[in-house]
């Protein structure tokens, strides 16, 4: 979805010297992350990271970047690379390793920036929702999501995908005829649902990535 030469762009645009940054779980998270410690080593920055994931750790460890958490700091900026967002600056992550660590991240952060291609700022986000889920009575919580969608139980003979937090990760086709603040709200009334990957209303600036273009959404002031 994005060249090496677009993600080295948002590094230098949004992050600042002295900042606290955090990156979602995944493969392009991992190479915005490698992206920065570059940036950091060429302009001698100071920047601390919050790590989402064990691969994000060593990354950061490879270019001496500074770890710290949660637990002593606060995020100042964000950066989440996600599969569909709407105009409410709602979104969906459905390729993520954490999904309770993401939405944490989410709202600890001071701006959250959500990258996605054009193509998928949609009218109505749709399709697939990943949920992370308990893995104990994880079968009798998977009928219970039938709730708020259409779960493929084909895909589930074997146990489901691990998350980071040693959670199971399933995915269902949400119900078109319940509103996204429905489904995420009944889902995670289900005891055993931990999370899903419904962002609602989280994102500060959309970056839109078209194929000759980038266009930014921003309920912020600052619009760049």
């Amino acid at each position: 979805m994005l060249s090496e030469e677009q993600v080295d762009a948002f590094v230098t645009r949004y992050v600042k010297d002295g900042h606290v940054v955090a990156v979602g779980t995944n493969q392009l998270g991992e190479l915005f992350l490698k992206k920065l410690g570059l940036v950091c080593e060429q302009n001698h920055w100071n920047i601390e990271i919050i790590p989402t994931s064990t691969g994000q750790i060593a990354t950061a460890k490879t270019f001496h970047l500074p770890l710290t958490t949660l637990n002593e700091r606060e995020v100042d900026i964000a950066f989440e690379f996600v599969d569909q967002a709407d105009s409410d600056y709602n979104f969906i992550k459905r390729f993520s390793t954490s999904l309770i660590r993401d939405k944490m991240i989410a709202q600890s952060a001071g701006e959250l920036i959500t990258i996605l291609s054009q193509k998928e700022f949609v009218e109505h986000i749709h399709g697939r929702m990943p949920v992370e889920i308990s893995s104990f009575g994880w079968k009798r919580t998977l009928l219970l999501l039938e709730r708020v969608g259409r779960v493929d139980y084909q895909k589930y003979v074997n146990e489901p995908e691990k998350t980071e937090s040693g959670h199971y990760l399933v995915e269902l086709d949400m119900d078109p005829s319940l509103s996204l603040e429905d489904i995420d709200t009944q889902a995670r009334l289900i005891p055993g649902v931990l999370e899903t990957g419904l962002f609602l209303g989280s994102a500060d600036r959309l970056v839109l990535v078209g194929e000759k273009e980038i266009s930014v959404k921003s309920r912020l002031e600052n619009t760049e």
